[in-house]
């Protein structure tokens, strides 16, 4: 209802007021007000030294290694893109296009990819997009640019069908084409055949 809704976003504030670092966050665009929740409930739960199991969280804010008392059941988003990384390695792509929505589990996801990717001697480049930046111009002019070999996305289902479409109006096929919203099954209804060799990330 409503009023729970005002409730909880009463509750969460009251919670973040007393972690700055997550405060700025939030008013940074870097969290969402369900995500700042999540870190202020593990946070609290910590300071309290009660157990909390946490089944929902996927943020860096949640998945901090001190933690004693908060218990993780789902992968952190940061870590989404470590099989994206290792195929696109295996298969010999050492330059990477990397785009996330411009949403903070999204560029959470990329900027650790990245880290991991410039560990490994590979090069990595991020770019985010708005849910209205539907053409891809820039990205794929970048990509064709720097010769990137895999294109490696995260965002929803709708944000990967507009990045095949636009490859298919630019006349560009990257070599290897990897994307969180692949995995759902709204990809393929708005994309149809020319879903065909791309890879999908699934939620845990």
């Amino acid at each position: 209802t409503s009023v729970g809704a005002a409730r909880t976003t009463l509750s969460t504030a009251e919670r973040v007021a007393e972690l700055p670092a997550t405060r700025a966050a939030v008013r940074a665009g870097r969290l969402s007000g369900p995500q700042a929740n999540e870190v202020a409930a593990a946070a609290s739960a910590e300071r309290a030294r009660r157990v909390l199991v946490n089944a929902s969280g996927v943020t860096r804010g949640v998945h901090r290694p001190e933690r004693r008392y908060v218990f993780q059941v789902p992968a952190p988003l940061a870590e989404y893109g470590a099989g994206a990384l290792a195929l696109a390695r295996a298969a010999g792509h050492s330059r990477l296009q990397v785009v996330a929505r411009n949403e903070p589990g999204a560029r959470e996801a990329a900027e650790r990819l990245a880290e991991n990717a410039a560990a490994l001697g590979m090069q990595a480049v991020v770019h985010t997009a708005s849910a209205s930046d539907a053409d891809y111009a820039a990205q794929i002019a970048a990509a064709r640019a720097r010769g990137a070999g895999a294109w490696i996305a995260f965002g929803r289902a709708a944000d990967a069908a507009e990045q095949v479409m636009a490859f298919k109006r630019a006349g560009y096929a990257p070599p290897m084409f990897l994307a969180q919203g692949a995995a759902e099954a709204g990809f393929v209804q708005r994309v149809g055949q020319d879903a065909e060799f791309a890879l999908g990330i699934t939620a845990y």
